[in-house]
């Protein structure tokens, strides 16, 4: 599947690989007088095929291309971007895989809740939705991953402990 999409991406042997699937100092907004998307790859087409893989095999590009695919209506050079980035990230770790040693049969919920990394006061008031919060989390069993989340909440939540109870809530 990463070459599937590498390829229709137009990258090959000499592409650089990135270390991480986003940059942490960067917000990726709805960015309303940005340029428009151009370019020679479908959008949503990768951006399905990088959902599918993130749910089967590649937890740790979830939260950014679930950032990507809020503006999949209408995804500007920014969006493009980050597609790039996350396509590039994979790049660099296509031969790596994640190996997992069984432990003591247990389950195990970690989940948190947001808000401040998705708050952007210059935007606010065009894209209401980074006011949200957001929820994460990740159920192991056997010290293995089994189901895992990152996702704007549905609810208002009007504390950080709501929001925290909200998540909870979701995860259980």
């Amino acid at each position: 599947m990463i070459q599937q999409i590498l390829e229709e991406m137009g990258f090959n042997l000499r592409t650089k690989g990135r270390a991480t699937p986003a940059l942490s100092s960067q917000i990726l907004s709805r960015d309303c007088e940005g340029d428009q998307n151009i370019t020679s790859w479908n959008y949503r087409n990768i951006l399905g095929k990088l959902n599918n893989l993130e749910k089967s095999t590649r937890p740790d590009i979830g939260y950014t291309v679930h950032k990507c695919d809020r503006f999949a209506a209408d995804p500007k050079e920014s969006h493009v971007q980050a597609m790039m980035r996350i396509s590039r990230y994979l790049h660099a770790i296509k031969e790596k895989g994640s190996i997992y040693s069984p432990k003591a049969q247990a389950f195990y919920l970690w989940c948190d809740a947001n808000f401040s990394g998705n708050l952007s006061a210059e935007s606010t008031y065009k894209d209401s939705s980074t006011a949200k919060w957001r929820t994460g989390y990740l159920i192991t069993f056997a010290g293995c991953p089994i189901a895992w989340t990152s996702k704007l909440q549905t609810e208002v939540a009007l504390s950080n402990m709501e929001a925290e109870f909200i998540t909870l809530s979701e995860s259980l």
